[in-house]
């Protein structure tokens, strides 16, 4: 979801075992071998070829079959989104993507949702300013019902009247989650300012005055005039062919919508909305540090300087390695711990947007000055071709990754034809090839002007502006007076607009099914290399994506006493350059291999993931291996690294929801082991000097501690040579002399722990927010334990159960969520929820009440079965990305739980029983054993 979207998605799993890690979200490219794809190295742009259809009531219809794919996605698009509101009624389009599921003329309350998580898919929807999207991923064998039940919501929903008083409660508590998040009051601001009275800058959720005016009868009205046919665009892909979808859409959208409003209505363009002068904003908000925001309003997504201003915003600050990123963190001033730049392109407009997180207020002054002169010699100087062609490689490996699962794939080609931009979308890399040095130049001079500037300024309170701060500004009025110099002088702001193609349909077309699709159970083998670590491979054969992870044992659990967050620390530094690579350079391989690299830590271990094209694999196990056994951790970089830690556990302590976690696993676990914060103390920080982080990686990170997880097409005979770097990896002589930590886990105990010793069960973290976070929970066992799954499934039916009742059938939340922590020596059982904080007694006494309730009988068997679907479902939606299923195969051997999961976790579905489940109730949901956290402004009102 991009910086400034809204969304209301349910992931799948919302429970089961941590995975350690995690994953990079990817939803990426395609097997090199499909009909029409072509490969990078070629030097031809890859050919995406789908079939697109319109029926008579004029809906679209686009898809495209996916080999060695077992799932569907299905996406359908609504052309309405903010922008098309009335602005008494603002938010109403994000209120009516709520209501779909309140009932339908078919179905009762939620009934649509319900039959698409009973098959372990999922379902989402979001909205945002030129759109309103709902999804579905599901097993092929439930395409036609999952097809069934998100048609009927968009074409039949009933809007009853209890229903929309129960949203109008979610859709606030979602206002309130977004008011208590830091970083929303920095860019409503600046969003705000850059559009002014465009429809653009208000916030698509709505506010409260808004939402409580919005009656049935304004829904109605709205979803007669936009949830047409004609107004809508169907994408699926995956395990489908073309004819499977029209034959449901034609049963579903096939008449013309009903109702008086006009057909193939579609909204007109608003009035040009740039170049208005300077705009310059010093804001005190409730925030934990300061921020400074840039903006430039640039064209919409179907303007022929699309492609230039994506290279241009990742020249900026698109990764380690940008123009940003050197001059305010790396560089010598380093006035900031992090600074991002990224394009938001709409359907009118687009703003080319830069974000920085000053080290204090007093040098954000300085700060925005170095920014300045950033965009100014960028719009000054034309980059080399070199850079150009780097960054273009690095985002066209992107775009291929991000199209690796079928949700992916539907998600890109809905929201193309949504917005009248297939073709061009679909020639983004013949697009993107032809940007020169001198197009970045020219859309540089054109929109990075100091006319079409907007700058924010937001700063805790308590902050007097002092010399400092107006010193600083005189910096900058001369960069933005250079900047004005020489600026573009078309006759007019629309001018530059009007290149603009105007909307229009997909061409239909169809492309013949490949039958290509790849039949086979995973296999997964290991292999342990001479120096002893593991490496598990698993074959895809039909992978155009590789994946790969690497873990070693020893994470946040085992820091020094005295220094905790040290390998949280260690995780940052190791990012700062290696003994053949500066930071820069490193980030410049990043950028190469498509910048889908994960680097951090966890309570048990250090980790790298990537998801790279296949052919770069080997020049990806090349950096991960220089990166994890020959790191660079000196001064500057330590340091640099330090700032960002800091930063991170500044953002974390003033997180209602990371405190309630913290809070209940420092009473089960207590206060040293998994009890401690994962990010450490920043009282601790000083004391973490380069020289103790090199000792630190000598014992800890080592090729006998560590296990190598790959995912890919080649087989093991090819894949072998690749490992020569990983198989001659050894400590030298003095590391060998240390004390190492073994991989081996802990044995599991055979019976279940003795109760924990908590002597004050009902927390609360005092938080001045506009909501409450409850977390209640038990410790639990290892994940090696003999009841772990009945556990997952346990803790994964109360999860969901709470979602529907909670949110749904109450409302009480806007949100919910349920884990199974099952770690290597312990586990941790919660069940959360986010509440105002009038509401907090009745949040406690819903979750208390449910975990009671389940250790008395278990989980019904409707739940049960649902429960056991979404553990299974969720597992095969996990392995479709290449990174996500390298690092649960990772993390789960390295648990001692074997190489495969899924087959382990299949095998034990099959022999679980609400018998079972019921004894594992009542053997750990023991209620003296129960431990309640409030994080908010408002404690329980009486204890349990």
């Amino acid at each position: 979801m991009s910086r400034f979207g809204l969304s209301r998605i349910v992931l799948v799993p919302l429970l089961g075992t941590c995975i350690g890690l995690g994953g990079i979200m990817q939803d990426a490219s395609a097997k090199d071998s499909k009909p029409g794809l072509g490969t990078m190295s070629s030097g031809r742009p890859r050919q995406i070829d789908p079939s697109v259809s319109r029926l008579p009531g004029g809906l679209t219809v686009i898809t495209l079959p996916m080999s060695g794919q077992e799932a569907v996605a299905i996406s359908a698009w609504v052309h309405v989104g903010s922008r098309h509101e009335d602005p008494l009624q603002a938010g109403i389009s994000h209120d009516l993507e709520h209501l779909l599921s309140r009932g339908t003329t078919r179905r009762g309350e939620l009934e649509d949702r319900l039959e698409i998580f009973a098959t372990g898919g999922l379902h989402g929807a979001d909205t945002f300013y030129d759109r309103t999207t709902y999804h579905a991923v599901v097993p092929a064998t439930a395409f036609a019902s999952a097809f069934d039940a998100l048609a009927d919501s968009l074409r039949n929903p009933t809007f009853p009247e209890e229903g929309i008083a129960k949203e109008r409660k979610v859709v606030g508590e979602e206002i309130s989650r977004m008011v208590d998040r830091p970083e929303t009051a920095a860019w409503m601001a600046t969003w705000g300012l850059a559009f002014g009275r465009h429809p653009y800058a208000r916030p698509v959720i709505g506010d409260f005055v808004h939402l409580r005016g919005l009656q049935r009868d304004d829904f109605v009205a709205h979803h007669r005039r936009w949830y047409r046919p004609d107004h809508m665009v169907l994408a699926v892909a995956g395990a489908i062919t073309h004819e499977q979808v029209m034959t449901e859409a034609a049963r579903q959208f096939g008449a013309p919508a009903s109702g008086s409003a006009e057909p193939s209505a579609r909204v007109a363009g608003n009035a040009t909305w740039a170049f208005r002068g300077l705009q310059r904003l010093r804001q005190v908000k409730e925030v934990p540090h300061p921020s400074l925001d840039l903006a430039f309003v640039v064209p919409g997504r179907r303007h022929p300087d699309r492609w230039a201003l994506e290279i241009l915003a990742r020249l900026l600050g698109g990764d380690g390695a940008s123009r940003l990123w050197q001059a305010a963190v790396a560089g010598e001033r380093s006035g900031a711990t992090s600074v991002q730049a990224g394009l938001q392109l709409l359907e009118e407009h687009g703003v080319l947007w830069c974000s920085a997180r000053p080290k204090s207020v007093t040098a954000a002054g300085a700060l925005e000055t170095d920014l300045v002169r950033v965009v100014r010699v960028v719009r000054d100087e034309a980059p080399s071709a070199v850079e150009v062609a780097s960054i273009r490689e690095a985002r066209i490996r992107e775009a291929r990754m991000m199209r690796e699962t079928p949700l992916g794939v539907a998600r890109w080609l809905g929201e193309a034809a949504v917005l009248g931009d297939l073709e061009a979308t679909l020639g983004e890399e013949a697009g993107l090839a032809a940007v020169t040095s001198e197009d970045v130049r020219r859309v540089a001079r054109r929109y990075l002007r100091t006319d079409n500037m907007t700058v924010v300024l937001t700063v805790p309170p308590g902050v007097v502006t002092d010399g400092s701060e107006v010193e600083a500004w005189a910096g900058t009025a001369k960069e933005l007076a250079a900047l004005s110099e020489g600026a573009t002088t078309e006759a007019s702001a629309a001018s530059l607009w009007a290149e603009a193609r105007p909307w229009t349909h997909p061409t239909p077309r169809t492309v013949a099914p490949s039958g290509d699709k790849v039949e086979g159970s995973v296999t997964i083998q290991r292999h342990v290399l001479p120096n002893g670590l593991v490496v598990l491979h698993e074959h895809r054969p039909a992978a155009g994506i590789s994946g790969l992870a690497l873990q070693v044992r020893g994470g946040a659990a085992e820091d020094p006493e005295d220094a905790p967050g040290a390998m949280a620390l260690l995780s940052e530094a190791l990012q700062e350059g290696t003994q053949k690579r500066d930071q820069q350079a490193l980030a410049a391989a990043f950028r190469r291999l498509g910048n889908a690299w994960s680097v951090g830590v966890d309570r048990e271990a250090l980790g790298l993931s990537a998801s790279v094209l296949r052919e770069d694999l080997p020049a990806a196990l090349d950096v991960a291996l220089e990166l994890l056994s020959r790191p660079l951790l000196d001064d500057a970089g330590v340091n640099r690294a330090r700032e960002r830690l800091r930063a991170r556990q500044e953002r974390e302590r003033e997180d209602p929801a990371i405190q309630a976690g913290q809070a209940l696993a420092e009473t089960v676990w207590g206060k040293a082991g998994y009890g401690r914060p994962v990010t450490g103390l920043v009282e601790a920080l000083p004391l973490l000097t380069p020289s103790r982080l090199k000792q630190l990686h000598l014992r800890r990170v080592r090729p006998e501690a560590g296990v190598l997880s790959l995912v890919d097409a080649r087989s093991w005979a090819e894949l072998k040579p690749l490992l020569a770097g990983f198989a001659s990896w050894r400590p030298s002589e003095e590391e060998a002399s240390g004390s190492v930590v073994s991989i081996v886990p802990p044995p599991v105990p055979a019976a279940p722990l003795a109760p924990a010793l908590v002597k004050r069960r009902t927390l609360h973290v005092p938080m001045e927010r506009q909501q409450v976070h409850v977390a209640v929970g038990f410790p639990m066992p290892p994940a090696g334990h003999p009841d772990s799954l009945a556990l997952r499934v346990l803790v994964g039916g109360l999860a969901f159960d709470s979602f529907v009742d909670l949110v749904y059938r109450k409302p009480l939340a806007y949100s919910t969520g349920g884990q199974a922590l099952l770690l290597e020596r312990g586990g941790l059982g919660m069940l959360t929820v986010a509440t105002r904080p009038e509401a907090v007694d009745e949040a406690v006494q819903e979750l208390v009440g449910r975990w009671r309730t389940a250790a008395g009988r278990g989980l019904s068997a409707p739940s049960l079965k649902r429960a056991e679907a979404r553990v299974a479902g969720g597992l095969a939606l996990r392995d479709q990305q290449a990174a996500q299923a390298a690092v649960a195969r990772a993390t789960w051997w390295r648990r001692g739980l074997g190489e495969d999961e899924g087959a382990s976790v299949r095998s034990g579905l099959q022999r679980l029983d609400a018998a079972t489940i019921e004894r594992v109730a009542r053997t750990w949901l023991v209620p003296a054993r129960m431990v309640v956290v409030v994080a908010g402004p408002k404690a329980p009102s009486r204890g349990r």
